[in-house]
């Protein structure tokens, strides 16, 4: 309810002591008219209760819509039971095995069907990459195809073991870029498609080569991880694996996207999985795993943004009485 405030026509002294003292215009004192909110307890209420209800219906679809997404998952290293998933993962969605060769091959039975798009993507837990000094280890000059000056390169890739490897000039430098996660994935019989669609076209604009790029006298990515389904030699920093990996994942849990499978997989259906796993997590007492995962508006299985939800819609209303 608005309710209008009138001014007051009362005045101080207008003598002309006073008035050579003291403004005494309505705006200085003060009296011009204004509007005043009188509020009530119905009127606090009703908006309170709408935002509670409004709440707890998205915690509802957000919740359900979690536990509608199918997904697999395929824990390879580290201590079975030992890596955090996703909020709701169930353990008949979850296999084990170790992998204890460089290679291995992994045979999947698929739980429930499994429809389009189906994202498939890598965890390592725990990998921070939040973390100031890991961050920092780049030149964002170099990312950029740009030249770098020594100074640069020395003040952001301050290790000389990620700076240049036998005498010769790592780019791009820091530890990010060669600590890139190199293990590789193949499907069998299965529409799987790797390409730009992993990566924010931001991030894809951004990352460039040099002009002197496959020259010799340099390390590039490409002698840093040989297997060219990790750095395709023609890409360099161009290519979709190194660009998502140098986007710095704000949990302990790192979460990558791979690829992505371009068709239905049916109930009980055998998906043959090839890793070549190289990327060692073991000096951390590490977990690996691959995940095949159905996407929602939501995106895939968290049960912690609906349960937050809820709770926050129910704590809103409960306060109402």
């Amino acid at each position: 309810i608005f309710i209008v405030r009138r001014a007051n026509k009362e005045t101080a002294s207008t003598s002309p002591a006073t008035q050579g003292k003291i403004v005494l215009t309505e705006l200085a004192q003060q009296r011009n008219e204004g509007w005043l909110y009188k509020s009530s307890l119905l009127a606090i209420r009703l908006p309170s209760l709408f935002l509670g209800f409004l709440l707890f219906g998205a915690g509802y679809v957000a919740r359900q819509q979690s536990t509608a997404v199918k997904q697999v998952i395929v824990q390879y290293a580290g201590e079975k039971g030992g890596q955090r998933f996703t909020e709701g993962t169930e353990d008949n969605e979850v296999t084990y095995m170790l992998c204890e060769d460089d290679e291995c091959l992994v045979n999947v039975t698929i739980p429930d069907t499994m429809k389009e798009p189906i994202l498939v993507y890598y965890s390592v837990d725990p990998f921070l990459q939040s973390y100031n000094e890991y961050l920092t280890s780049q030149v964002p000059d170099e990312l950029m195809g740009k030249h770098a000056s020594d100074e640069a390169r020395e003040k952001f890739c301050k290790t000389e073991k990620v700076r240049e490897r036998n005498g010769k000039p790592i780019y791009p430098c820091g530890i990010m870029a060669t600590s890139m996660f190199n293990d590789t994935f193949s499907f069998n019989e299965i529409n799987f498609h790797q390409g730009e669609d992993i990566v924010w076209d931001f991030d894809l604009r951004r990352y460039k080569n040099p002009e002197n790029y496959n020259e010799s006298g340099t390390v590039w990515l490409s002698d840093l991880y040989p297997d060219p389904d990790v750095i395709d030699p023609k890409k360099g920093a161009e290519d979709p694996n190194f660009v998502e990996w140098m986007r710095p994942a704000a949990t302990p849990s790192l979460r990558k996207r791979y690829g992505w499978i371009k068709q239905t997989l049916q109930k009980d259906q055998q998906v043959s999985v090839r890793i070549k796993s190289r990327f060692n997590v073991k000096a951390f007492d590490g977990f690996k795993a691959l995940v095949i995962t159905e996407l929602r508006s939501l995106g895939g299985r968290n049960n912690l943004l609906g349960c937050g939800l809820l709770v926050g819609g129910a704590l809103v209303v409960l306060l109402n009485f």
